[in-house]
């Protein structure tokens, strides 16, 4: 029989079976529709002995396109194998048999698609492979570069859903599996059911505490750790707050119960250029009952100057009304009562050194961003080093599925190095009506800002700039309108040599 015997006698099997793709011999003229219902027909009319008959003879054909390279046939016998849904064991063996280090994730992808509508039993050893292979099938993805659309976690929760009803151990061994999970498998972990998903957790908590922290990912911490940090991983926590990448969630973390003892970490977090943690470290230092008068004194004209003149996430009012009892404590001179940084700055520019200025962010700071793209251009930026500098100010907000802004992949495509600049430094100059924020001032006078996840007559919902959801009642707004400045905050990149730039639009070019 030559292959395109072969081949048609496949496709004359899939018609049967109900495939609008094959063609029925000799019935040409029968509707698509009709053949909707074919499949569910003949596989349930079907005796086992036809039905692995006819599996039988797409295995040889699956084989001997295996040994002669024809992988189109071999391609279609396996998805012959899967429509008839077969009981046999051999098959079972054959399919394991394709999956390999060396197999295309795409092949991956058909052969598991296949086992999920195979019915006969699974040894240990073959629902470890499974959960193997679902494994390494999101590092080849990545390793070959790959690209997946925004369906994909979709297609891989229907087909883990299919794989664990043949395979009720899938879960537990794919939890059971020692290589450490990163990122890109958490496509995979949230296809699971929830009490699957309870055990990954665990797993990630065991190989957080056993990993050193310059191995943690945000992905992973996110996914394992929530609400309260138990003691023998809190020290972790406060030593992965060295690195850039880890600062902001773990300080939000620690945050949730903070102890005296890490008055420090809080008040040096708020001391450093590294916006991106602000919100989290004055929370936990709001719920701490010290106060170093002589050391806040300067943090806080810092803090102001940004809460009044940026859109960072500080609470104005509690802000400057820690000021107040700081300036007190101290002695100094009554602070203004008003929330104008033109009063406050004159306040503080008679109160504090020159020196102690330089972090103050004041409003209209302009630079030459063609001076700057300039530059890039010269240096030689390091891909690597950019990824790094990326996930330390871009990945929380334009990544991951509460992503505040849009995908970053083929950005440099798509934009000239000097309009990419400019996004960053002057992100409130251009807002997509898609990522336009509301500003929500509410009884007590607090305004809170995010993007708008629900609004109706009953009050409003917002995704804040630190990824946390704010529920506000109506009968608590007092007043609410669109935002004119961008929840992407100013000066990310303030603290960063052109050096570091040129790597982070190395990276960019490499997305």
């Amino acid at each position: 029989m030559t292959t395109r015997d072969q081949m048609e006698c496949l496709h004359t099997m899939q018609a049967a079976l109900g495939d609008r793709r094959g063609s029925l011999p000799l019935q040409s003229d029968v509707p698509a529709d009709a053949l909707d219902g074919v499949r569910a027909l003949y596989t349930s009319r079907m005796s086992d002995a036809v039905r692995n008959s006819w599996a039988d003879w797409a295995l040889y054909f699956a084989q001997q396109a295996d040994k002669s390279g024809q992988f189109a046939l071999q391609a279609e016998a396996i998805r012959t194998i899967g429509m008839l849904e077969p009981s046999e064991p051999k098959i079972l063996d054959y399919l394991f048999q394709q999956i390999d280090e060396n197999s295309h994730p795409t092949a991956d992808l058909h052969t598991l698609c296949t086992l999920a509508q195979c019915t006969s039993k699974r040894s240990e050893e073959q629902t470890l492979k499974t959960a193997s292979t679902l494994m390494q099938l999101v590092r080849k993805v990545k390793g070959r570069g790959l690209y997946t659309d925004n369906q994909w976690p979709a297609r891989i929760k229907q087909l883990i859903g299919a794989l664990s009803k043949k395979d009720q151990g899938l879960g537990a061994a794919y939890a059971a599996l020692t290589e450490t999970l990163t990122g890109e498998d958490l496509v995979i972990v949230n296809a699971f059911s929830e009490d699957i998903q309870d055990l990954i957790k665990q797993r990630v908590r065991r190989d957080l505490s056993s990993l050193p922290t310059d191995r943690w990912e945000v992905a992973m911490i996110k996914l394992a750790v929530t609400g309260k940090i138990e003691p023998p991983m809190r020290e972790s926590f406060r030593k992965a707050c060295d690195l850039e990448t880890l600062r902001p969630v773990c300080l939000e973390l620690l945050a949730n119960d903070p102890s005296e003892s890490e008055y420090d970490l809080y008040v040096g977090a708020l001391e450093s250029s590294d916006r991106s943690s602000w919100s989290s470290a004055w929370r936990a230092l709001e719920k701490l009952s010290q106060v170093q008068a002589a050391r806040e004194y300067p943090l806080l004209a810092k803090l102001i100057s940004a809460s009044l003149n940026s859109n960072v996430a500080l609470p104005k009012a509690a802000v400057i009304e820690r000021a107040k009892l700081v300036a007190k404590e101290l002695q100094k001179p009554e602070p203004p009562s008003t929330q104008q940084w033109k009063d406050w700055e004159l306040y503080y520019t008679t109160q504090i050194a020159e020196s102690d200025r330089s972090g103050w962010v004041l409003p209209g700071v302009q630079i030459d961003l063609e001076a700057l793209a300039g530059q890039i251009k010269e240096l030689r930026g390091q891909s690597e080093r950019g990824k790094l500098l990326y996930q330390a100010k871009c990945g929380q907000c334009h990544g991951g599925q509460t992503a505040l802004g849009p995908a970053l992949t083929g950005v440099s495509k798509r934009f000239s190095t000097v309009d990419l600049l400019r996004t960053i430094y002057e992100p409130s100059r251009d807002i997509s009506d898609r990522y336009r924020s509301m500003n929500v001032l509410t009884v007590d006078d607090e305004v809170l800002t995010g993007l708008v996840i629900y609004q109706a007559s009953d009050g409003v919902t917002l995704q804040a700039a630190d990824g946390n959801v704010l529920r506000i009642n109506a009968d608590a707004i007092k007043q609410k309108g669109i935002s004119s400045e961008s929840l992407m905050p100013k000066g990310l990149l303030e603290d960063k040599t052109p050096q570091d730039v040129a790597d982070l639009m190395a990276y960019l070019q490499s997305l």
